[in-house]
Parts: C-alpha cells; sequence; structure tokens
C-alpha cells in the first residue's frame, strides 16, 4: 500500500498524495469530510446534507464544530495513549477541557431535540458520532472527563 501511495498514478488522482480518496466518473475527490459531503449530496431525497440549504448550512457547521472542537482536541489527548507522540501533560489538560467543553456545547444543544439539524439523521450526527466513538473507545475509564 505505501508504495502504491508513491507511484504516479495514485500521485495524479489526489494533489495531496494521501488517503482517503473516492474515484469517480468524473475524477477523484480527497479528503474524508469532502467524500463525506459528496456522498450525503448525491441522494438529496434523503435529507443526508438537510432538507433546505439553511439546514445544509447547519450540517456544514456541526461538521466544522466535530473537526475543529471535538477532533483536534481528541487527537492531542488518543496520540500518546496509542504510543504516536509524545506525552504532554499541560496539552493532555487543555485537550481534555476542550473536550469537555465541546461535549457541553453538544448536551446543551441535544438537550430537547434528538438530531444535531432538524428532524432526522444526518451527515452532522454522522460525523460526529464518528469523531466521539473511536476516541471514547480508547480513552473511557471512570474518570474519562
Amino acid at each position: 500500500m505505501a508504495k502504491d501511495l508513491k507511484s504516479k498514478e495514485f500521485k495524479a488522482k489526489t494533489p495531496v498524495g494521501k488517503v482517503p480518496i473516492l474515484e469517480t466518473e468524473e475524477g477523484s475527490i480527497f479528503e474524508s469530510g469532502a467524500i463525506a459531503r459528496y456522498v450525503a449530496r448525491l441522494r438529496p431525497d434523503t435529507g443526508l446534507y438537510g432538507k433546505t440549504f439553511f439546514e445544509s448550512g447547519q450540517v456544514d457547521a456541526w461538521i466544522d464544530f466535530s473537526t475543529y472542537e471535538l477532533e483536534v482536541p481528541l487527537e492531542v489527548w488518543v496520540r500518546p495513549i496509542l504510543g504516536v507522540g509524545k506525552f504532554n501533560a499541560a496539552a493532555l489538560t487543555k485537550a481534555k477541557a476542550d473536550v469537555k467543553k465541546a461535549l457541553q456545547t453538544l448536551e446543551n444543544h441535544l438537550h430537547l431535540r434528538t438530531y444535531l439539524v432538524g428532524e432526522q439523521v444526518t451527515l452532522a450526527d454522522i460525523v460526529v458520532a464518528s469523531a466521539l466513538v473511536p476516541s471514547w473507545a480508547t480513552c473511557r475509564s471512570s474518570t474519562w472527563l
């Protein structure tokens, strides 16, 4: 696989030279967020990207929230547990505080609703859950936060 990522054929498919990529009849799409958005937009009738332009904007907002407010601090937290990167106590303390704040934001938003956007599951729910589940499985303990 690593050898394939260095091939001219692979590099022609993605300007960043990394996976994931999605090959379509029209060309390649790179980065997981872009791929998820593309797939959700393929079938507007599913409502995965929201039912209105406003809901689509809300879906984008929650995806960005997941990326910057959840995934970044969760990565700081998880990497040393997995043996990737060096342990930094100050960074871990800040990451835990940032995750706690993000989880409180989610709790506050979901307190009176079932889904992040609208009245059904959207890509926003899927992206946030996808960010949380692996990290929770890695970090869970009686003192998770």
